[in-house]
């Protein structure tokens, strides 16, 4: 009886320690989500009528489209299925060069980056704060906050 009660000791602590780790875990991916500054919001749209909204808004305002990556026809090529995704890589110009001027090394966080997924019947859109992309660079913090609120006023606009 003694033995029985070692191993359900053991078994105990096992499940302890998993369920600490996972909290762990949990916790480290919150914070991440929040230190990287990504937003993800939900289309009240079709993945194509998303897609089709964002690029008109993201023209409506300057910025140009320099790719779409289609994470779904790339991993369909080695045989991966997965739902639609889509990334649209954007930049201003203007914005690139007030970028170099303030700090060259900070061209590296661009372009922007703008992801669109199907999720079961839902289509998410996420993107990544200017201000936290730029936080790594002096100088970067107001023209953080003017693209922010840009792309993530379009983003809004596109899925509602």
């Amino acid at each position: 009886m003694n033995s029985l009660s070692l191993k359900s000791l053991g078994i105990q602590k096992v499940m302890l320690i998993l369920i600490m780790g996972a909290s762990l875990l949990a916790a480290s991916l919150n914070a991440y989500a929040t230190t990287s500054g990504v937003t993800k919001i939900t289309s009240k749209y079709n993945f194509s009528q998303t897609i089709s909204r964002l690029e008109r808004g993201l023209s409506e305002h300057n910025l140009v489209i320099l790719k779409t990556l289609n994470q779904y026809k790339m991993l369909a090529m080695i045989g991966v299925r997965i739902p639609q995704s889509e990334t649209i890589l954007v930049i201003n110009p203007k914005v690139g060069a007030q970028i170099y001027a303030a700090n060259p090394a900070a061209l590296i966080a661009i372009p922007f980056r703008i992801l669109v997924q199907q999720r079961g019947n839902h289509v998410v859109v996420y993107y990544q704060k200017a201000t936290a992309l730029f936080r790594p660079y002096a100088g970067l913090e107001s023209l953080g906050r003017q693209v922010t609120s840009l792309i993530g006023g379009i983003v809004k606009h596109a899925v509602q």
